[in-house]
């Protein structure tokens, strides 16, 4: 998927773009759309751009199918709580996804040490064939590299 490379490489406007290319050409007949407007979302939010985030998520709730990855829609919509969205995952690449995106999502709101601490996760425990896999990986290195605090830039 080419809106998660570009969001990797950390190009959020490509990866928003693409995202929504995605769910237009493939439409809504599969999942992968659904997971085309979570990496949008994703990618919206990082850029500062909450209303294509929440465009993202409204068309993913209302033309999305029901079972997963729904759950992951209805976390970042704030219709699910974190434990709920753990919960709802079944299996192993379930727990990677909600692991993976429970983490995209506190390092979005700068809460680093929780995020680290569900991305170490999905690097552990999680699937390597999963996408979130991937995405969680590029995250831990790029939060290893965000000072702590203000006083971390100080010479």
């Amino acid at each position: 998927m080419r809106a998660v490379i570009a969001w990797k490489r950390g190009r959020d406007a490509e990866a928003i773009e693409e995202a929504g290319e995605a769910i237009e050409k493939d439409g809504w007949k599969s999942n992968d759309a659904v997971y085309s407007a979570l990496i949008g979302r994703v990618a919206a939010r990082r850029a500062g751009k909450d209303e294509e985030a929440k465009r993202f998520l409204d068309e993913a709730k209302a033309r999305g199918k029901a079972g997963w990855p729904a759950p992951i829609v209805a976390f970042f919509r704030g219709d699910l709580d974190a434990d709920g969205l753990l919960a709802a995952a079944k299996d192993v690449d379930e727990q990677t996804e909600a692991h993976g995106f429970l983490g995209l999502d506190l390092a979005l709101r700068g809460k680093t040490d929780e995020a680290i601490e569900q991305l170490r996760w999905v690097e552990r425990q999680g699937s390597p064939a999963s996408v979130q896999y991937g995405m969680a990986l590029v995250e831990l290195e790029r939060l290893s590299r965000v000072p702590k605090t203000a006083d971390a830039r100080k010479p």
